[in-house]
């Protein structure tokens, strides 16, 4: 779109939509700053847009950050800033669902940046499409250390964590889900809010909740956010064994938000454990062509990866990749056998749960 397409759409005189922009953090307070900062140099109109800061009271500095920012010298934004008890991503949503007044409602994580025209492609595409769920690309900026961008590249990977298409898609159209994303208030107004039984997992359920009712998700290649992540190998395992758990587990609460490629990691384990019993009784075939089949799988990627490296440091790391690999799902796997296994008494534990209701529609206020 040319600029002065774009100017033409700031300076309509159809009103322009409150835009509430929501940031829920937890152990953040290094990243809320330019976070924030990125989102205060929109080119939107300020007095159409409020700031909903969600922290988890964690004594971790994060809610003193907020308050920084928002009394900083120049803020002539509208700032709430919200305590999240549970200390959880859905239920820090949820709290912020309730308080917002705007008819737009974005997301961004702490951990990341927004390009300047952010806040205006996303309205955009919400009034000219006629869209309801609308956002762009998550790029990503490289660590600097070694580990970082030797963790990077298996992130990376097909291989290694799988993409979704959106982070693949360079041209517009409709997606699965979406990242940093734009909702009109409708969509919450009809599907309620995020389930609060999922620590992880959440956007996948309540983005499922919203494909069943028909609501759709548009990508927009000019709508540009950048991720700021610093990975380290401990931090990854951990992320790892942590998603795999709640992959496990939302099988008690939403089982069609997970496909076959979720599972594959624990599949995998389970066929070490057995083949390695087998090995035990001499017979050997299995682990060979189960280790075998996967450290070919591995080197191949290796070798793409550092094919596609742009920089000469990163295909030096390319051979040790087979290995990171091998980590992240093994550690991936036993977090998902953990989390079916936790599934009985968590049922008992979640029964009569109901998804809360954040924002009803306006007709019932």
């Amino acid at each position: 779109m040319s600029e002065t397409k774009e100017s033409a759409f700031l300076e309509t005189e159809t009103p322009l939509p409150m835009v509430s922009i929501v940031l829920v953090a937890h152990k953040a307070a290094t990243h809320v700053g330019p976070c924030l900062d990125s989102l205060r140099a929109q080119d939107y109109p300020v007095e159409r847009r409020e700031f909903l800061l969600v922290h988890s009271d964690a004594g971790d500095g994060t809610r003193e950050a907020f308050e920084s920012w928002r009394d900083g010298p120049g803020c002539d934004e509208r700032v709430t800033i919200l305590p999240n008890p549970k200390r959880i991503l859905s239920a820090g949503w949820n709290i912020a669902l309730a308080a917002a007044k705007g008819d737009v409602i974005v997301r961004l994580d702490a951990h990341a940046l927004a390009e300047a025209d952010f806040l205006k492609h996303n309205v955009r595409a919400l009034m000219e499409r006629d869209e309801s769920i609308v956002g762009g690309p998550r790029r990503s900026i490289n660590p600097t250390d070694w580990s970082g961008r030797l963790v990077g590249m298996a992130e990376r990977s097909l291989f290694g964590a799988g993409q979704a298409a959106f982070r693949r898609k360079t041209s517009p159209g409709y997606v699965d889900t979406l990242a940093h994303a734009a909702y009109h208030r409708r969509v919450f107004e009809t599907v309620g809010g995020y389930d609060e039984r999922l620590v992880r997992n959440q956007d996948l359920e309540c983005h499922h909740r919203m494909r069943q009712v028909g609501f759709r998700f548009f990508f927009d290649p000019s709508i540009v956010s950048v991720h700021l992540a610093r990975p380290t190998f401990k931090g990854m395992l951990r992320q790892k064994f942590a998603n795999g758990y709640w992959t496990g587990l939302s099988l008690a609460v939403a089982p069609q938000c997970s496909s076959l490629r979720h599972f594959i990691p624990g599949l995998f384990v389970l066929g070490l454990l057995m083949a390695g019993a087998l090995a035990a009784a001499r017979i050997w075939w299995p682990l060979t062509l189960i280790a075998g089949s996967y450290c070919l799988c591995a080197i191949v990627a290796a070798i793409i990866e550092a094919v596609r490296a742009e920089k000469m440091g990163e295909a030096a790391l390319a051979p040790l990749l087979p290995i990171v690999f091998l980590a992240m799902h093994v550690a991936n796997g036993i977090g998902l056998i953990c989390g079916v296994a936790a599934i009985p008494v968590k049922t008992r534990q979640w029964r009569g749960y109901e998804i809360p209701r954040p924002i009803v529609p306006k007709e019932r206020h």
